[in-house]
């Protein structure tokens, strides 16, 4: 006869320091084992209570077989995960992982130390221009050898008919540039931007709304490229404005860069633990001698149930 002994453990993998993500050892999207700082295991129930702080790269006890840390994207802000061993309370190793986001600020920081490390042209294939082609932008070489970035511009007109819209401010690509400027000229009238219309320009003068000017409007040729002069700065902007990047993305191999922890290792948040419900401790076998004179063999297996909490 077999017979299962449930003891009702607590173990509860808990992030006591923020995790720091250092980028010098990374290669492919591939981490380094000291990504995650510190997690304390807590275990308690029937008679056995004990405490341990274990961590994934500095100081505690450390994990069993740390696993290197991966860098990920999957639709939201990218994703750095590792994992390890721990022990239950009766020695047997327990498989636990822990996953964290980059911010999007720290995801900038990041990408801008990538860029600034750049001095010259940079090619395809390489991590930092796809990623400069992903987000709209493009780095050429001049006949100088000094680079230019530009940027997608969305406003210019490339396929005729293409027109500027006029003010008395002057003449712009879009009805937007054009109505904003006309609106800032007349900041005598306290002039406030309301909306704009491929035809009209709204705004409200001295708190007053409903006031407009209707474009002037002359024909001119297509833009040949669609793109205007831009900076690293504009390039920075843009990675922090971005809450989420699809898997296909080059923004892992472009935080795995030597480059992208450089001075400070980039902080990992929202650290999560998680791992079995259950694991197997000690197995005890005992014996009887009923009165018939048969042996009686029972085995009791302890399981420990685990729960996993954080991030702290």
């Amino acid at each position: 006869m077999r017979v299962k002994a449930f003891q009702s453990v607590f173990f509860v993998a808990v992030v006591v320091l923020l995790a720091w993500l250092p980028a010098s050892f990374f290669a492919a999207g591939v981490g380094a084992p000291g990504t995650f700082d510190r997690f304390m295991w807590v275990a308690t129930g029937g008679t056995e209570q004990s405490t341990q702080v274990l961590n994934f790269g500095s100081t505690g006890v450390p994990v069993l077989s740390p696993l290197v840390p991966q860098i990920d994207t999957d639709g939201g802000l990218p994703r750095v995960s590792t994992g390890g061993q721990l022990h239950n309370p009766a020695g047997n190793p327990v498989a636990v992982s822990a996953a964290g986001r980059v911010s999007a600020l720290n995801v900038a920081k990041a990408v801008g130390r990538v860029a600034a490390a750049f001095s010259g042209p940079l090619f395809a294939g390489v991590a930092l221009y796809d990623l400069y082609k992903e987000l709209g932008f493009d780095l050429t070489t001049n006949p100088d050898g000094s680079t230019s970035l530009t940027k997608v511009d969305l406003s210019v007109c490339t396929v005729a008919p293409c027109y500027e819209y006029g003010t008395p401010a002057g003449w712009s690509s879009s009805p937007l540039q054009s109505c904003q400027s006309y609106v800032a000229s007349r900041s005598a009238d306290h002039a406030v931007f309301q909306s704009v219309t491929s035809r009209d320009c709204y705004f409200s003068v001295n708190g007053s709304p409903g006031y407009s000017y209707s474009f002037d409007l002359r024909q001119v040729a297509p833009s040949l490229t669609g793109q205007i002069p831009s900076s690293s700065q504009d390039f920075v902007d843009a990675v922090s404005a971005k809450s989420g990047w699809p898997s296909s993305s080059a923004i892992a191999r472009v935080l795995a860069d030597p480059a992208a922890g450089q001075p400070d290792k980039i902080p990992v948040e929202q650290v999560t633990a998680t791992g079995p419900a259950t694991s197997p401790g000690a197995v005890k076998t005992s014996t009887e001698t009923l009165p018939d004179g048969t042996v009686k063999t029972t085995t009791a297996t302890t399981t420990y149930n685990h729960n996993y909490s954080g991030p702290l």
